[in-house]
Protein backbone atom coordinates (compact mmCIF):
# COMPACT_ATOMS: atom_id res chain seq x y z
CA UNK A 1 0.00 0.00 0.00
CA UNK A 2 1.20 3.40 -0.78
CA UNK A 3 0.39 6.57 0.88
CA UNK A 4 -0.83 7.77 -2.77
CA UNK A 5 -3.24 5.02 -3.10
CA UNK A 6 -4.71 5.85 0.74
CA UNK A 7 -5.21 9.08 -0.19
CA UNK A 8 -7.20 8.94 -3.47
CA UNK A 9 -9.50 6.63 -1.76
CA UNK A 10 -10.20 8.72 1.41
CA UNK A 11 -10.50 11.44 -1.07
CA UNK A 12 -13.28 9.27 -3.48
CA UNK A 13 -14.73 8.44 0.18
CA UNK A 14 -14.90 12.14 1.60
CA UNK A 15 -17.32 13.00 -1.50
CA UNK A 16 -19.35 10.17 -1.14
CA UNK A 17 -20.42 10.29 2.53
CA UNK A 18 -23.53 11.18 4.01
CA UNK A 19 -22.66 11.67 7.34
CA UNK A 20 -19.65 12.04 9.62
CA UNK A 21 -17.35 9.32 9.78
CA UNK A 22 -14.05 8.11 11.43
CA UNK A 23 -11.63 6.04 9.91
CA UNK A 24 -9.27 3.99 11.92
CA UNK A 25 -5.84 4.16 10.89
CA UNK A 26 -2.77 2.31 13.05
CA UNK A 27 0.71 3.57 13.15
CA UNK A 28 2.30 3.29 9.84
CA UNK A 29 4.65 5.48 8.38
CA UNK A 30 2.19 6.40 5.66
CA UNK A 31 -0.24 7.46 7.63
CA UNK A 32 1.76 10.39 9.57
CA UNK A 33 3.57 12.07 6.36
CA UNK A 34 2.68 14.90 4.90
CA UNK A 35 0.42 13.71 1.46
CA UNK A 36 -1.50 12.70 3.88
CA UNK A 37 -1.35 15.69 6.57
CA UNK A 38 -2.27 18.29 3.70
CA UNK A 39 -5.72 17.06 2.73
CA UNK A 40 -7.17 16.42 6.14
CA UNK A 41 -8.33 19.90 6.38
CA UNK A 42 -10.67 18.91 3.74
CA UNK A 43 -11.92 15.72 4.42
CA UNK A 44 -12.82 16.91 7.88
CA UNK A 45 -15.23 19.26 6.24
CA UNK A 46 -16.86 16.71 4.74
CA UNK A 47 -16.96 14.78 7.67
CA UNK A 48 -14.37 12.26 6.98
CA UNK A 49 -12.13 11.78 10.18
CA UNK A 50 -8.93 9.97 10.56
CA UNK A 51 -7.99 8.69 14.22
CA UNK A 52 -5.33 8.72 15.49
CA UNK A 53 -4.02 12.59 14.73
CA UNK A 54 -1.11 12.69 12.83
CA UNK A 55 1.77 14.09 14.74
Amino acid sequence: MTVDKVTDFLDRLSFRIRKNTFVVLDNASIYRCRLMREPRQVWEKCGLFLSPPTI
